[in-house]
């Protein structure tokens, strides 16, 4: 697992938390079975979305860091009313997947 360098933008908003993990549907299914809710923005690359599919990319099939991000992220909660425990809760969790 690889956390995001939040250092890379100097305007970031702090709204998402992506992890990197090549094994993210089942890191995905360990945090639901200890109760952590998980997002998978963008799971399909935006150059490939429906919504995007008449717009002009230049290199429609030449992205592969699209297509990485598509399959290897996975956002854990992040929001301005989560506690301490909570927050603590999630990390121990984290820490913890590779060890059961």
């Amino acid at each position: 697992i690889n956390f995001v360098n939040p250092n890379y933008c100097k305007k970031n908003v702090y709204h998402l938390y992506p992890v990197l993990t090549n094994n993210r549907d089942e890191f995905q299914k360990y945090l639901s079975s200890h109760g952590i809710p998980t997002i998978i923005h963008y799971p399909i690359p935006l150059y490939n979305s429906k919504a995007l599919l008449d717009f002009p990319f230049k290199y429609r099939n030449e992205n592969p860091l699209s297509d990485k991000y598509s399959k290897t992220v996975l956002s854990i909660p992040m929001h301005p009313f989560i506690t301490l425990e909570q927050s603590d809760y999630v990390i121990n969790t984290i820490n913890n997947y590779r060890c059961i």
